[in-house]
């Protein structure tokens, strides 16, 4: 089933700023006025992991290896909507990122690493939103568990996803589009 990422409120201090389409959201504030889902794409649960995509596929699956991979992505630098996973499963008008609100949630938020994910706290009006820890799934099953690792809808030379380590800030990165990863829906108005 889908989830409904349904909190109004989420405990530990995380309140909800309002609700888009039958999904609760964020508002941190940030210049672009994006708003950040509470959960992951197949999570009711904040810390919940979801489910998991390979890049411009709409639909979960068990493996993630080339062989089952079935997006040609060749030439794209973006993704079409029509192969956004945050919108064939929820709707309405949420989406994935882009690298450009990545990154904008990157450079002005604060990320404190905890033991089930990442406390993302806006720098400019201090709400916040967690950010589990997801890893990817990769041909021999679930790597790097510890991270969070989160597509984007853009493909470049700048990235695909957003990765969150326990050892670092979260950054931008390229990698296998056939991995599975988590999804984190966002919308602007």
């Amino acid at each position: 089933p889908k989830g409904s990422g349904n909190q109004s409120s989420m405990g530990d201090g995380y309140v909800t700023s309002g609700k888009a389409d039958g999904y609760y959201y964020v508002d941190l504030d940030l210049p672009s006025g994006t708003k950040w889902a509470t959960c992951n794409v197949g999570s009711n649960l904040v810390a919940g992991p979801g489910y998991f995509f390979a890049w411009g596929e709409t639909a979960t699956k068990k493996e993630f290896t080339r062989d089952t991979y079935t997006f040609n992505y060749q030439g794209l630098g973006k993704l079409p909507i029509s192969n956004d996973a945050a919108r064939a499963n929820w709707g309405g008008k949420w989406r994935m990122p882009t690298w450009d609100e990545c990154n904008e949630l990157i450079n002005n938020c604060t990320w404190k690493y905890e033991a089930a994910g990442y406390t993302v706290t806006s720098n400019i009006n201090g709400k916040s939103i967690f950010l589990p820890v997801t890893g990817c799934y990769q041909p021999n099953g679930l790597e790097y568990p510890s991270d969070g690792q989160y597509w984007t809808s853009d493909h470049s030379y700048a990235g695909a996803y957003m990765l969150c380590e326990k050892n670092r800030p979260a950054h931008i990165s390229v990698d296998n589009d056939f991995y599975g990863r988590a999804v984190r829906p966002v919308f602007t108005k």
